[in-house]
């Protein structure tokens, strides 16, 4: 059938139809690879998805900690190469320290935080620190990840988020974003689990940053998300979402997923579903509904937007010994194909710790998982369409 001009525009601008999300449970697969490096603190895929990155930190007793950036040849399990760095600083909430670790998108260079006021900077074809950047800190970083176009990278410290030039060492851009008197981001975060962490992420072609805010402490509250254009300092667009948001991140075009914080319900277990919003308009677009599991707290989307790794759980409250107590069952870690909109692939959830969290490759093809002093490479499989 031929379209008319308008009929073809018309679905141009539409785009491609929302996928049926449909949560059927697949197996529990084997890991592809599996590399053992002990005292493994993070690791990073590089984006052409041949080497690893590890941030290697040993904390003996009765003496101070060392740090230690390695790269490997996962698929052979060889260490390539390895640079001395910084030990991470114990600090309140944090006692091992506060640690970041990513590749910039074009693979060029490492961005590694261990704390204190320095962001390191290596080449990442031989571990040489170019430079370090100095970052004005008052409080522990909370949130920190690097754009998907040019050498920048933003870090959060409560309220106060700054974006950095790597290539320069310069901070390039600044925004505060704590209206409310009654809310206290640093009483929010001192655990040192990415649950308790406010949301940021990039828009896939670096032209907007976002960051939730989960300013309402109340049962189920809500909280606010603000959109950032990185050249403004201003917000160019801020609007409320109904429960305490936590991760988000960034789908195909303006589409932003907001995973929640929300408490589990009194007495029946509450499974949250993963709302999408147009991040222009405010409106929720449309969800992953939650099955018997449902998503709370972490996730994060591969570059290509393809691929969903989210935290998923059942919560309810109860009165345990007449005080209230938080049930926990069936956390595991899912992992979507967005496109097809099934979920591929099952984890179980063994530690909520912010280190031990696993991670996607750029593609999506590949998920990292920490398990003690190995990491397990899972290949993701595709849905069939």
């Amino acid at each position: 059938m031929r379209l008319l001009p308008a009929m073809a525009m018309a679905l141009v601008l539409a785009g491609p139809p929302e996928p049926v999300f449909c949560q059927t449970q697949p197996n529990l697969p084997s890991p592809t690879y599996v590399v053992h490096i002990p005292s493994l603190r993070l690791a990073e895929m590089s984006p052409d998805e041949k080497y690893l990155a590890a941030l290697v930190v040993h904390w003996p007793k009765g003496v101070p900690p060392t740090a230690e950036l390695q790269v490997w040849d996962f698929r052979r399990g060889t260490l390539l190469q390895a640079h001395s760095l910084l030990a991470p600083e114990a600090r309140p909430g944090y006692p091992h320290g506060t640690t970041y670790l990513r590749y910039t998108s074009d693979g060029q260079l490492l961005a590694v935080y261990t704390g204190g006021d320095l962001l390191h900077v290596l080449r990442a074809t031989d571990l040489e620190e170019v430079r370090t950047v100095r970052i004005k800190l008052h409080a522990n970083i909370n949130a920190f990840e690097v754009s998907p176009t040019g050498h920048r990278v933003t870090v959060c410290m409560s309220g106060d988020i700054r974006v950095y030039d790597l290539d320069s060492g310069q901070e390039i851009r600044s925004w505060r974003i704590n209206p409310y008197s009654e809310f206290k981001v640093s009483e929010l975060l001192q655990v040192d689990s990415q649950l308790d962490r406010p949301g940021l992420a990039w828009r896939g072609d670096g032209g907007a940053l976002a960051i939730s805010v989960a300013d309402n402490l109340r049962l189920r509250g809500g909280g606010t998300i603000y959109i950032f254009d990185p050249t403004s300092n201003q917000a160019s667009k801020t609007f409320r979402v109904p429960l305490l948001p936590a991760s988000i991140a960034f789908g195909t075009g303006n589409n932003l997923y907001v995973a929640s914080n929300t408490c589990g319900g009194y007495f029946t277990h509450w499974t949250l579903d993963l709302p999408i919003f147009d991040s222009t308009s405010g409106r929720e677009t449309s969800k992953i509904p939650a099955g018997r599991v449902g998503f709370r707290g972490y996730m994060t989307i591969s570059a290509n937007k393809q691929i969903l790794l989210a935290h998923g759980d059942r919560e309810k409250t109860t009165f345990a010994g007449g005080e209230d107590s938080l049930s926990i069952a069936d956390e595991q870690w899912q992992v979507w194909d967005l496109s097809a909109g099934k979920l591929v692939l099952i984890l179980p959830a063994t530690s909520r710790s912010a280190e031990d969290y696993p991670s996607l490759s750029n593609s999506g093809h590949f998920l990292c998982a920490n398990r003690a002093q190995d990491l397990e490479i899972f290949s993701v499989p595709m849905a069939e369409k």
